[in-house]
């Protein structure tokens, strides 16, 4: 619980941002809360044994964040590449890669996921997030939905349980350090921590309407 709140305070960056209204689509309270009805997504494991093809995600539905692409793009007058769906990376490839594997297997950590619910698992978007760096001369952006949820800092919990148990270094996977978001589209490629993006509460660019 005291880390729960340690990320959740971390995360607290004040910013000044525009404002950009959320999709008026009934799937509204399905998207920004725990997917309850016929309307949520189902869960797609993701267990390729492959370098970068391992990881874990909470699936969601894709309409309601495609209706927030073409606002940002009237809004910031820009064309985005997509990839089509939408979810929340909750361990990524790079930490199950260089970390996990070493000790807790894809198969069990979705496993884990599975039994605790994870497409039932509560999460609330706070802004929408814009990251940008300078590539081959050119000024390219990202943009995502930030999201915060203690439920999904549990699960990894959950996993680094299982993996220090199995032998692993505790300090070598860290449920709290964790930038939950989804990612909306980008004007070249991705942009992420090893760019300099940082997806939290600082990056905001536009906050949702009441």
């Amino acid at each position: 619980m005291k880390r729960i709140l340690l990320a959740s305070l971390l995360m607290l960056t004040a910013c000044a941002t525009q404002t950009i209204q959320a999709p008026d689509s009934k799937t509204d309270s399905t998207v920004f809360n725990a997917p309850s009805t016929s309307e949520k997504a189902e869960f797609i494991p993701h267990t390729e044994e492959k370098p970068m093809k391992a990881y874990l995600a909470m699936n969601l539905p894709y309409p309601p964040y495609q209706a927030l692409v073409g606002q940002l793009e009237k809004s910031e007058g820009v064309t985005l590449t997509t990839r089509g769906e939408a979810h929340i990376t909750v361990v990524t490839p790079i930490e199950y890669d260089k970390v996990l594997k070493k000790h807790i297997s894809i198969a069990e950590i979705h496993k884990i996921a599975e039994e605790a619910k994870i497409q039932e698992s509560s999460f609330t978007p706070v802004c929408i997030g814009r990251g940008q760096k300078e590539l081959n001369g050119k000024l390219e952006k990202t943009y995502y939905v930030v999201i915060e949820s203690p439920a999904l800092i549990e699960l990894r919990g959950r996993i680094e349980e299982v993996y220090v148990k199995n032998g692993g270094k505790a300090q070598d996977f860290v449920p709290e350090k964790f930038l939950p978001h989804v990612t909306l589209g980008f004007t070249s490629r991705d942009l992420h921590f090893e760019d300099g993006v940082v997806k939290n509460r600082s990056s905001c660019a536009y906050q949702f309407k009441e």
